[in-house]
């Protein structure tokens, strides 16, 4: 078994019971417990740290530790002055020393506090993770799901590529498999044109409401509104293309086709490479922009407005009765009021766990270069959209961002070399007279 044996133990639902008993009950060593959290990959554990361990907990509690309130006691200086003094009796004999910690001595530290092992909201002000340094589109008319005919196919030619858009990588969840299965699901023609269309009229929608924002603000984040430019390097790409111009011309969204030279009517820096373009897709209804600019500034107006922030928060527990949320309590406060609006990304799945909603989101990872311009004429005007890379390459004011590649590995945040190579390779391919590569943050 695993107390007498060479087994395994796996003790829930509380962590705490079960690390108690382990050590203080049957005398065991503590290096011997994991902690094994259910809703990350392979319980947030190595393969080395699941074989080694003796004793698994499950992360979590017993519901018998939840809030309780006990009536007050009366008791006055003299009664509290007799408790000091059986209690330093007590611990009198503990020392304390100066050295590292070892086997036997009991620390317990909660330096941070989370829901299921995902801090959320950690960081210390906005636009600090998936908006500080995205691609700076608003490509309503590019709106596209990955999830397409033949992407299976592809996706196993690019795992023996060197530069390929989209990577694989095993994070040890079945729910990775799950999610990859769902995806594979909706490659067919027929779902690709409905999620196609729906993703279009949302677009559609959105660049609406964009437009009256604008108006209303003026707000600068160094905006172009120069439409985008999708450049095809093979001619089965052009092809492939028609298949969205239909779903473009059935909701009215403006395009036209371009023939390799005629890019260069709206990227002129093009004119140098157009032996590398089979073709191109101009939207001149889409717009660029810095998005953590915009955030910074839409934070500034929602502070002039009376908006409250509160940073460095970690989401511990939803408060409900199954039907209706009443509160949310962080490490440091809880929050009552009539409705919340959950907008945590691909950490929306994690939190709203508790609540038994299973949501179809995954994180995916993209990678970014930002580079000084030094040559205007050699840079891009507006996005140009390399659909064999998924590389999209973004003017901004002074700067060039380079932006893409598709990234499903979990919550990894690791920045590899060889993603910024390929980043590297595209915009220097592209636009090799336009920016400094020497310089540019990755």
């Amino acid at each position: 078994g695993g107390v007498s044996g060479t087994g395994k133990v796996l003790f829930l639902p509380d962590q705490h019971l079960g690390r108690n008993t382990w050590a203080r009950d049957l005398g065991r060593d503590l290096d011997d417990c994991v902690v094994w959290n259910p809703h990350l990959p392979m319980g947030g554990l190595t393969v080395e740290q699941i074989r080694d361990a003796r004793m698994i907990l499950w992360r979590g509690h017993c519901s018998v530790h939840g809030r309780f309130t006990v009536d007050a006691v009366e008791t006055d200086e003299d009664a509290v002055d007799a408790e000091l003094d059986r209690l330093r009796g007590r611990f009198g004999t503990l020392v304390t020393v100066d050295r590292p910690a070892a086997k036997g001595d009991f620390v317990e530290l909660d330096l941070v506090a989370t829901i299921d092992g995902a801090e959320i909201d950690r960081a210390e002000g906005v636009a600090m993770e998936t908006s500080f340094a995205n691609a700076g589109q608003l490509s309503y008319g590019y709106t596209t799901p990955w999830a397409a005919p033949g992407i299976p196919t592809k996706a196993l030619k690019w795992l023996f590529k060197s530069h390929p858009p989209l990577l694989f990588r095993p994070d040890g969840s079945l729910y990775q498999i799950e999610w990859l299965w769902q995806m594979l699901q909706n490659c067919t023609a027929a779902r690709y044109q409905t999620n196609k269309e729906r993703m279009v009229r949302i677009s559609e929608y959105s660049r609406e409401m964009f437009r009256r924002f604008e108006a209303q603000t003026g707000m600068n984040f160094e905006g172009r509104k120069k439409g985008t430019l999708q450049i095809f390097r093979q001619a089965k790409e052009v092809e492939a293309a028609e298949q969205d111009i239909t779903v473009l011309e059935r909701y009215g969204v403006p395009y036209r086709r371009l023939k390799p030279e005629e890019c260069a009517e709206f990227e002129p820096a093009l004119a140098r490479v157009t032996a590398k373009i089979a073709g191109g897709l101009h939207l001149p209804a889409d717009a660029t922009g810095d998005c953590h600019l915009f955030t910074q500034n839409l934070y500034q107006l929602c502070l002039e407005k009376g908006v409250q922030f509160h940073f460095n928060q970690t989401i511990r527990r939803i408060e409900h009765n199954g039907q209706r949320i009443s509160a949310i309590e962080t490490e440091t406060e809880r929050f009552e009021t009539d409705a919340f609006v959950c907008a945590l990304g691909c950490f929306s799945r994690t939190v709203l766990a508790q609540l038994d909603l299973n949501l179809p989101i995954y994180p995916v990872k993209g990678y970014s270069l930002t580079l000084p311009v030094t040559n205007s004429d050699g840079a891009p005007v507006s996005t140009v959209l390399d659909e064999s890379y998924k590389v999209a390459i973004t003017r901004f004011d002074n700067r060039i961002r380079v932006g893409g590649m598709a990234e499903l590995s979990g919550y990894e945040i690791k920045l590899p070399e060889q993603r910024r190579e390929t980043l590297a390779l595209v915009v220097n391919d592209l636009f090799p007279e336009g920016g400094d590569l020497k310089q540019a943050l990755f």
